[in-house]
């Protein structure tokens, strides 16, 4: 069969009859002057009059001016190439998809089938309002929000999450959330986006690192919700994003300031320890000598007359002996607090043999009958001799009362060329690593094995205020075989402008 023209009619009532029965609107009519050759039922229907009254008649005579124009369209672009149009029109309230083809004869017509889709557009524009809707919504937040696919892939952003990400909306759509994320967070990341899609319900918000295009690290607080399908299966993702940088630097530098707080708590309850600890050692100190002044004192006041001459001269040694511990002591305490408060103390400097003075001390200083092995060789030096002196008097004090009754002790020096170096190494229990560091400081007392034989806690501050004062180092380690070696290094003369 063959439909032209008047196709549709003149194969008798079964082709008729099939399209009468079609809910779809059916109308056929002549290509060159529109003269309307068929309609179905329904056509007829929705036009208010019988099939007979409408065939024969032109479709401008028939039609309003909208449907008119319609087809004078698509009649006019209908062509054995192009035989095809469709388009949805709205009629009313009801919206009609036109589907019209081109019937090739000798006189070609046209068939045109109207579909009732007004369901289908109506879903589509309230779908399309709603986007728009979720535009609008999108761009006005406050926050940053992303529409995500369920792998991470960003498919709309806002102006909030490009300004925070320092990024254009070009360049976030397509890329992935993963690509945005700081490395050390990623884990954290795809945990709680698993949590999400599982059902979690403690997969609420992620507080994570973000990276910006110059590797500036932000923070934001994500909130995630699941878009879900009819039959409640996730099918995207809303991610919402606040800007948590400056609160998270906040708190960071409120937990410096706190641990800032409790290091200085630590330090004054520390400070205080070390104070009752050197009220105490300087009180034993300063009672011993000062024990003695009192009473040879009240011994010659009271016996002056009887006592035999050698007593008395004895007597008067002892006195003078106990006085000049009591100004050394308080020479000490003098000095450290000065080196303490970083002020200057005298250098009077002059030629100085390192082994001289060494060699001089260990003549006078209280071993307390420890054997002393020595290795002395000449080391001159531009040096304040008094501080020489006293660095080698609290090296060897510091070596006596650090270790067991009877332990030998280890002196040296030696010239080098800087300089002279001097070496005090004991035979004790030697010094914790940890310590090595505090060992110099004021008021630490160190411990030892060996029973209290005194000390401030300052001698060694001493030892090392003099030697910096001249330009030195001085160090401890460890000796080989057990103990400890303190080595001095002093230059060959003080730093210009600190020898006067």
């Amino acid at each position: 069969m063959t439909l032209d023209a008047g196709g549709i009619g003149s194969e008798g009532p079964t082709l008729a009859a099939l399209f009468d029965g079609l809910p779809e609107r059916v109308l056929c009519y002549r290509q060159r002057d529109r003269m309307i050759h068929y309609v179905n039922a329904t056509q007829a229907g929705e036009l208010g009059r019988p099939p007979q009254e409408l065939i024969g008649r032109r479709i401008e005579d028939v039609f309003g001016s909208g449907e008119t124009s319609r087809v004078a369209v698509h009649a006019g672009h209908l062509t054995p190439q192009d035989p095809v149009h469709s388009t949805v029109t709205q009629e009313g309230d009801r919206w009609i998809e036109w589907v019209d083809r081109l019937l090739p004869g000798s006189d070609p017509a046209v068939l045109a089938v109207g579909r009732d889709v007004t369901e289908r557009e109506g879903a589509a524009r309230e779908l399309a309002a709603s986007e728009r809707r979720f535009r609008l919504v999108l761009d006005a937040a406050p926050v940053g929000m992303a529409l995500v696919d369920l792998d991470g892939t960003l498919r709309q952003v806002n102006q909030a999450l490009c300004s925070f990400l320092h990024r254009s909306e070009d360049e976030l759509v397509g890329m992935s959330t993963l690509e945005l994320t700081h490395p050390d967070d990623v884990e954290a990341d795809l945990s709680y986006s698993r949590g999400l899609l599982d059902g979690d319900p403690g997969a609420e918000m992620l507080a994570k690192r973000y990276l910006r295009p110059d590797g500036t690290v932000v923070w934001g607080m994500l909130k995630v919700s699941p878009l879900t399908d009819a039959a409640g299966e996730p099918v995207q993702m809303i991610g919402q994003v606040v800007d948590m940088t400056e609160q998270m630097q906040r708190e960071a530098e409120l937990q410096r300031a706190a641990a800032t707080e409790r290091a200085a708590a630590d330090r004054l309850r520390e400070l205080d320890e070390l104070k009752n600890t050197f009220l105490s050692a300087v009180s034993h100190e300063l009672r011993t000598p000062l024990t003695s002044v009192q009473g040879f004192a009240r011994l010659l006041r009271d016996h002056l007359d009887e006592l035999p001459p050698e007593r008395l001269v004895s007597s008067l040694d002892a006195l003078v002996r106990n006085a000049d511990r009591l100004a050394d002591l308080l020479a000490d305490l003098l000095d450290v607090d000065r080196i303490m408060r970083g002020r200057a103390l005298p250098l009077r400097s002059g030629r100085v043999d390192l082994e001289q003075v060494v060699a001089e001390v260990l003549s006078t200083v209280d071993l307390q009958d420890r054997e002393v092995t020595r290795d002395l060789t000449p080391a001159e030096i531009v040096a304040d001799r008094a501080k020489c002196e006293r660095v080698v008097v609290n090296l060897i004090a510091n070596a006596v009362r650090h270790t067991p009754e009877g332990t030998a002790i280890d002196v040296s020096v030696a010239p080098t060329d800087g300089g002279a170096q001097l070496t005090v190494a004991d035979r004790g229990p030697g010094i914790p690593d940890e310590a090595k560091a505090t060992v110099f400081e004021a008021f630490d007392l160190g411990a030892s094995d060996a029973p209290h034989v005194g000390g401030t806690g300052i001698g060694l501050a001493l030892v090392r205020g003099f030697v910096e004062l001249h330009g030195g180092e001085v160090w401890v380690e460890d000796r080989p075989g057990g103990g400890a070696a303190f080595q001095v290094e002093l230059p060959r003369r003080p730093p210009a402008g600190e020898e006067r």
